[in-house]
């Protein structure tokens, strides 16, 4: 995709849907992402609201860099650094994959890995709107997704913004740069 744009891109996104991870625990809601445009990266704030072992609702988040690694000419491939060791002088292979991008509605992105002996992938689907899970066009993107970069529709996990409207008690923790 060679015609990503990050300031177009830049602004806040929600995760409707995704694969399972272990850093979005089950029962976390409004899980966002806040991206900006600094001087030689993209700044990354990614929060979610969850539950204690109380039953209390915090906020949680990691801020990070996110570096194009391949400059113009995979714009769209990103590293993205929490722990603030990224050389952009030494690029590192990106594992943030912008797949596809409607800069005003949604965007379909994965992280994938190979190992000698084993791969994975993470993908997600991020809209401007929480809402943007109830349409007709949400479910053209699963639908692409499954065609033509083998998600399967049955393991996405849905994150539900409107029960709780991304209210929480307290805010819990600084994760990241």
């Amino acid at each position: 995709m060679q015609d990503f744009s990050a300031v177009d891109y830049s602004g806040e996104w929600y995760q409707v849907a995704g694969y399972p991870v272990y850093y979005i625990p089950e029962g976390t809601d409004c899980v966002k992402a806040m991206y900006g445009i600094e001087e030689g990266y993209i700044s990354v704030n990614n929060s979610s609201v969850r539950k204690d072992e109380d039953g209390q609702r915090y906020l949680s988040w990691g801020l990070a860099k996110a570096y194009q690694s391949y400059g113009d000419r995979w714009p769209n491939l990103l590293y993205v650094d929490f722990r603030n060791e990224y050389d952009p002088s030494n690029p590192t292979d990106p594992q943030y994959w912008i797949f596809e991008v409607d800069y005003n509605e949604y965007t379909l992105g994965m992280e994938c890995k190979q190992y000698d002996d084993f791969s994975y992938m993470i993908m997600w689907i991020l809209a401007r709107d929480p809402e943007f899970v109830n349409s007709v066009k949400f479910q053209e993107v699963v639908n692409r997704a499954a065609e033509l970069y083998e998600v399967d529709p049955e393991k996405l996990v849905f994150t539900d913004d409107t029960v709780n409207g991304c209210k929480y008690d307290y805010i819990k923790g600084d994760h990241g740069l």
